[in-house]
């Protein structure tokens, strides 16, 4: 399953970062005569990033470092915030500075405030800097009881897009913060909830009193409070969670109403796989969607984007011929000027498409998919080969492979293109049985293939 992988992501609301990024002006120990000059500059830095440059940013970073190393004392909890807020507005990332704030946190974690350890942990997440040490000690720290009832949604929001955003498992501290939000489902807003859930998602954390009590404060929510990449991060959640709540859908789908054409390909493609994962529908939404696909320059998508959209669509049973007409067409063109082979799960996404809406199938696009299929043959395991396979018989489309030239088929002498084919199929599946022995659910897909060519051919 794809799409998600590549999940959208957004980092907490930006009260989260308003609150911790003001100047303290209660100066700290850090701002004093003997230490303040590093700090103050990235300060200025930080509050001037059209015109900070690359060189100012590194050399105040490196000095900063330094400082903090050898005098980390000296250094308070709200400075360590604003440094590291800091290098997040000035999208840097210097692997000195952040192990020296790695160290003075996890050193004198007791006294930081749980809003300040909250804020410290999503910065090394929008940094994308794993700091697998911090990370595990932040989580154990902040399941403890007495810090967890301290955590507000905000917090909570911030903690869940960093570990998702590292890939890092946060044990405990998910389930605690579960807990956390049951009495304040409703004061999460609509932005936060969806940051929630889609960080929960990536981490295959699929809790559902989660979701059903952050469920409530969504549909509550007021439209104009979500960005639309917000609406689509939170069907995006339902779907990898494979939580079926048609009416939120339904609802969630009205909030796009007039907006549709805010949506950013991306967008598009996951709001399009949402409805498909969960098997949910919402005519106008999908009508809209239909009218801007229909219109606009597919080149601005990713091949991938197109691929989920085309399959999941062909899912729905939604469309007809001027959509497939339009997306087959673009996959034509990308599959004649590709000078590579497609992901193997595009090629099968957009098989599959075409069988299931077999009404617009597009013997060229099936022809170019077949020649890239089998050019690329041992890159297919067993769930693509299979499906890519299953494809090209229910399409009767084997007879195809005549066409294609002798060193792509690789034909023995006196057989056929097509047998030869299926005969490739079935040694790459016995390849990969060998090398781990297949499933109970790979077997009933091979078995399934051999039925549909048997009775075919």
């Amino acid at each position: 399953w794809t799409g998600l992988g590549s999940a959208e992501s957004a980092a907490p609301a930006s009260s989260l970062v308003s609150r911790l990024t003001q100047p303290n002006s209660a100066s700290s120990a850090a701002t004093g005569s003997g230490s303040k000059g590093a700090l103050w500059e990235w300060m200025r830095l930080a509050a001037a990033v059209p015109t900070a440059t690359a060189e100012d940013i590194a050399k105040t970073s490196d000095a900063l470092a330094r400082q903090l190393k050898a005098a980390s004392s000296v250094f308070r909890s709200a400075d360590i915030v604003q440094i590291m807020s800091g290098a997040c507005r000035l999208s840097h990332r210097h692997p000195p500075l952040l192990d020296a704030v790695a160290a003075h946190v996890l050193r004198g974690m007791p006294a930081y405030p749980v809003f300040a350890i909250c804020n410290v942990a999503n910065c090394f997440g929008r940094l994308e800097y794993h700091h697998k040490q911090l990370m595990d000690a932040v989580a154990a720290h902040l399941a403890q009881p007495e810090r967890a009832e301290q955590l507000t949604p905000i917090d909570i929001a911030s903690l869940v897009y960093a570990y998702a955003q590292l890939g890092h498992q946060a044990g405990e501290l998910l389930e605690v913060c579960v807990e956390r939000l049951g009495p304040c489902a409703s004061e999460v807003g609509g932005p936060n909830a969806a940051i929630i859930l889609n960080s929960y998602a990536r981490l295959s954390e699929c809790n559902p009193k989660l979701f059903h009590n952050l469920s409530r404060s969504l549909i509550k929510a007021r439209p104009e409070n979500f960005d639309v990449h917000h609406i689509s991060l939170t069907m995006n959640a339902f779907a990898k969670c494979s939580v079926r709540k048609p009416q939120l859908m339904y609802v969630l789908g009205g909030y796009l109403d007039g907006r549709i054409e805010d949506l950013s390909p991306q967008n598009v493609s996951n709001v399009v796989h949402a409805f498909a994962k969960v098997e949910c529908y919402n005519h106008e939404l999908f009508y809209g969607l239909q009218k801007r696909i229909t219109a606009e320059d597919l080149t601005r998508y990713k091949l991938y984007e197109l691929a989920i959209m085309a399959h999941s669509l062909a899912k729905l049973k939604c469309g007809g011929k001027k959509i497939y007409g339009t997306l087959f067409a673009e996959f034509s063109r990308r599959a004649h000027a590709a000078d590579r082979a497609w992901e193997p799960q595009s090629v099968v996404q957009v098989l599959d498409a075409s069988w299931r809406r077999r009404a617009y199938f597009d013997e060229a696009l099936v022809l170019a998919l077949m020649g890239m299929f089998l050019k690329d043959f041992s890159s297919y395991r067993v769930h693509p080969l299979t499906q890519a396979a299953w494809c090209l018989v229910e399409l009767d489309a084997l007879e195809l492979a005549a066409r294609l030239p002798l060193e792509v088929v690789q034909a023995s002498e006196g057989e056929s293109p097509s047998l030869c084919l299926m005969r490739r199929v079935f040694e790459r599946l016995e390849e990969l049985n060998l090398e781990r022995t297949l499933t109970a659910t790979q077997q009933q897909y091979v078995q399934q293939l051999i039925r549909v060519y048997h009775f075919k051919h």
